[in-house]
């Protein structure tokens, strides 16, 4: 709601009644742009915030980096490199570290900006895209919720091994398939090598085990709602799985944006088309 509040409030400041409407003035909603003082890349991507009660518990690599960083299959908003490359996700091949407090150049998957042992905080990340479709705005924040609610009740979670998390996030943004092992990412034992889908699905039925079967919730509102969550997650990667571009064009940002633009290439019978995300090649 907070997050399509300020695409509102933008909105109505361009509006005739407001005085300020031109049709030279285009807003649009990104996650890179164009340093004029460096002549570089910036980023901004989405900040997101989550009540905690032991932010140190929360920023163990083994328990949510894995998460974090395979999360952009589900809510990454696509971008095209100079090369031509479509990545997965805007900001993630711009993170640079596993955990910082900075977040416009010492980018990082994990933000431990202020945190405290024992101490009520806020959970701070920044690693993530600002999307313009309703779905993956709500799914992301809720499967996230999930899971930081699983690592403060030591839930046991499916340990991954990640030997560098910052080099397996840039991976899984430009490999364009979400189901080719990821040569960094597997098992905690060494015996099995994971892909970005194998790790989200491992994260969602350790959820569905707690959020069934043990999880106790203050409300019946809130028992919904993290149920409802739960529910999309499980629909978006049925999807992917399927390959179902129908189901998600319209509900994930990076395969409803590549759609838009073959259909613009196709239109204007231009020869080269953009380079197709693994899973969604016909």
């Amino acid at each position: 709601a907070h997050a399509k509040a300020g695409e509102f409030l933008i909105a109505r400041a361009f509006l005739p009644d407001k005085g300020l409407h031109s049709p030279s003035i285009e807003v649009y909603k990104n996650n890179i742009g164009l340093a004029s003082d460096s002549g570089g890349d910036v980023s901004f991507g989405c900040h997101e915030n989550y009540f905690a009660i032991n932010t140190r518990t929360m920023t163990d690599g083994s328990l949510f980096t894995p998460f974090l960083l395979t999360r952009q299959i589900i809510d990454g908003a696509g971008w095209w490199l100079e090369d031509g490359t479509y990545a997965i996700s805007q900001r993630a091949i711009h993170v640079v570290c596993e955990i910082g407090g900075g977040s416009m150049s010492n980018r990082a998957i994990l933000n431990d900006r202020g945190l405290t042992d024992n101490t009520i905080r806020r959970f701070h990340l920044t690693h993530g895209d600002a999307n313009i479709l309703e779905f993956p705005i709500y799914l992301k924040f809720g499967a996230t919720a999930l899971v930081a609610a699983l690592i403060e009740n030591e839930a046991r979670l499916p340990f991954v091994r990640c030997l560098n998390p910052v080099i397996a996030m840039h991976e899984i943004a430009l490999s364009g398939d979400l189901f080719s092992p990821v040569a960094i990412m597997g098992t905690e034992d060494g015996t099995e090598t994971l892909s970005a889908f194998d790790i989200q699905v491992r994260y969602l039925e350790t959820v569905k085990k707690y959020l069934f079967a043990d999880a106790e919730f203050d409300s019946e509102k809130t028992e919904a709602e993290l149920k409802h969550a739960y529910a999309l997650w499980e629909c978006a990667l049925n999807a992917l799985y399927a390959r179902d571009v129908g189901w998600m064009l319209g509900r994930l940002d990076y395969v409803t944006k590549q759609y838009l633009a073959d259909q613009f290439i196709a239109r204007r019978s231009i020869h080269e088309p953009t380079a197709r995300i693994g899973p969604f090649r016909m």
